[in-house]
């Protein structure tokens, strides 16, 4: 069995607080009414929704599963990441605040951090969908 307990006891982690506030940050300046602000917001929204699909599912497939899977996960983790930073940078070149972004770390170093933050992300958006 997994739970928050045990996780919070691991490195290098997210905990739902610090994620919401990555989050509120990451969304509170921006303008949506802006047409490239919404296409990259829901490029963010997408990858971080797809990436955490697979994340999800990963202690429920067998060793051959992962093995055949990995390739694939990584590349959804890489286009979140892609993601993250493409919306950073539009932050940076319309003067905003991108602390949300060095919160997160460097993705060398903070890889599961960030993948974290897709999970959260995909399970903000869940609960708001109902």
């Amino acid at each position: 069995m997994i739970n928050y307990e045990t996780y919070l006891t691991e490195k290098n982690i997210l905990t739902f607080e610090e994620s919401l506030e990555i989050y509120n940050q990451l969304a509170i300046e921006n303008d949506f009414n802006d047409e490239t602000t919404k296409m990259l917001w829901n490029k963010l929204i997408e990858s971080a929704v797809s990436y955490a699909a697979i994340r999800s599912r990963w202690h429920l497939y067998s060793r051959e599963e992962r093995m055949e899977k990995d390739a694939g996960r990584t590349a959804s983790h890489n286009a979140f990441i892609s993601s993250l930073n493409m919306f950073c940078r539009f932050q940076q070149k319309n003067g905003l605040s991108t602390a949300w972004r060095e919160k997160l770390g460097d993705e060398k170093d903070c890889r599961k951090k960030i993948g974290d933050f897709a999970c959260f992300i995909a399970y903000i958006y869940g609960i708001n969908a109902r």
